[in-house]
């Protein structure tokens, strides 16, 4: 064998070694550090004050007369009946909104759906209504009412004398809910 094979030979046997892990071939990397900071999450909080009861019958013409034990309350078609309560609300967070509601599904009864109709949260400050019953900043004492308006019983679409007599409501689980919208 001539010096250039004896060479050649070699030189690859090398290359063999050092990619086979009898060496390391490195390759060059670098990383810069940067203190970005850390991230918080925001928060979403409904509190409130104990809430009342109030009853309006045009027909009886009672307009919002106190109701002292909602429990004990005999509702008559043409009831309307308004729960009303004082709540705190604490938004924090970049591009935060959120809406007020009635949870109405936690009520249960054994009323006609037809004969019941719950009306959308109405929201108010001490100088404003809150349109929609959307905020997008907290909020302290705000006035928070829903009503629920009872009619005569209806089956199928038809007003029936006295159908729906004896049933109940259930109010126990009434309560106003905070759920974070889109801005």
């Amino acid at each position: 064998m001539n010096k250039v094979t004896k060479g050649a030979v070699a030189t690859g046997a090398g290359i063999l070694l050092l990619l086979g892990g009898g060496g390391t071939l490195a390759l060059w990397n670098d990383a810069q550090s940067e203190a970005v900071g850390t991230v918080t999450a925001g928060q979403l909080d409904l509190t409130g004050a104990a809430g009342n009861w109030t009853v309006t019958n045009t027909a009886a013409g009672i307009t919002d007369q106190p109701v002292a034990d909602i429990g004990a309350y005999k509702v008559v078609p043409g009831d309307v009946l308004t729960f009303t309560q004082t709540i705190d609300v604490v938004l924090s967070g970049d591009n935060i909104a959120a809406k007020v509601t009635m949870n109405a599904d936690a009520v249960t009864d054994n009323f006609d759906a037809g004969s019941v109709t719950v009306s959308p949260v109405t929201l108010s400050t001490a100088t404003a209504t809150i349109a929609g019953s959307t905020l997008t900043t907290s909020q302290q004492d705000i006035t928070a009412s829903a009503t629920f308006s009872f009619s005569d019983a209806v089956v199928n679409g038809t007003t029936v004398g006295n159908a729906g007599s004896g049933d109940t409501y259930n109010f126990n689980n009434v309560n106003f809910v905070l759920t974070q919208v889109t801005a």
